[in-house]
């Protein structure tokens, strides 16, 4: 595991528990999906795994050390875990996009070719270098999407969080930005996404971790996960759409197995 988090507790000043009790981890290379409703958990969550926020109770440990919420400890926490925030405007502020996914690196104290050689690489992945250029203002919300996890990316996390990163996509700006964050998971990344997009998850995630009322509710491998479609549905969600329909082929004997993707759903039919 690259980061542990053990018996997590926070709450918001006048307000009641945001966590509690929560114990989750990251491995090297997982895609891992985290659900629930709003105000379950999730962004308070990611704002811990962070250390934009700090735990009431419990432990978060990087490679096995604890993690010290001082200068040094909060610096070594961030260079391995980078957050993209569910509006981008949250995170853009520089003038053009290539000045904002520099600031990170910049502030690493790299050398200039340094800099420029990550931007270039952190843009190229994102698939906007030919916005690099362009006013922040100037960008539709897609590419203000994929500029703020470029800024992220450029400084080379090990593990990846984003808050809901497909909320006001189009379905050719989710599918573009699956790809790239496909791309930066077979490089080695570890991407946790917070989502209420079930379908999404299905087909994406290696595993699935269900929050509720502050808590995980459930979790495991995502087959395993959705298979309790009652429990999904008394936290508030549902089962994704091509599961469900495959699951009734497979009930009919119509198809073997349930497919993970629309796109495998009708290759299984047509066959």
């Amino acid at each position: 595991m690259i980061l542990s988090a053990g018996d997590i507790s926070f709450s918001y000043p006048g307000a009641g528990p945001a966590l509690s009790g929560v114990s989750f981890s990251v491995a090297a290379g997982e895609r891992v999906a985290l659900l629930g409703v709003n105000g379950a958990g999730k962004s308070t969550l990611f704002q811990i795994l962070n250390g934009s926020l700090k735990p009431a109770a419990g432990s978060l440990s990087l490679d096995g050390t604890p993690v010290s919420h001082d200068r040094r400890g909060l610096t070594r926490l961030r260079s391995a875990v980078g957050l993209v925030m569910q509006d981008p405007d949250d995170q853009l502020f520089a003038a053009t996009v290539a000045e904002d996914v520099s600031f990170g690196p910049a502030n690493m104290g790299l050398s200039a070719p340094a800099i420029r050689e990550r931007v270039e690489r952190a843009l190229a992945a994102m698939g906007i270098s030919d916005l690099a250029a362009t006013p922040t203002h100037m960008l539709s919300f897609g590419q203000k999407k994929r500029a703020a996890i470029a800024g992220v990316i450029a400084m080379e996390p090990r593990i990846l969080l984003l808050d809901e990163p497909t909320a006001g996509l189009d379905p050719r700006g989710v599918e573009e930005l699956m790809q790239a964050l496909a791309g930066l998971n077979r490089q080695g990344t570890a991407i946790v996404i917070a989502t209420h997009d079930m379908d999404l998850a299905w087909s994406w995630a290696d595993r699935a971790v269900v929050f509720s009322r502050g808590a995980i509710a459930i979790e495991g491998r995502t087959q395993a996960v959705f298979s309790d479609g009652d429990r999904l549905t008394a936290l508030g969600l549902r089962p994704a759409l091509v599961q469900q329909i495959g699951a009734a082929l497979v009930e009919t004997g119509a198809i073997d197995t349930i497919p993970r993707s629309l796109a495998d759903l009708v290759a299984l039919i047509r066959r």
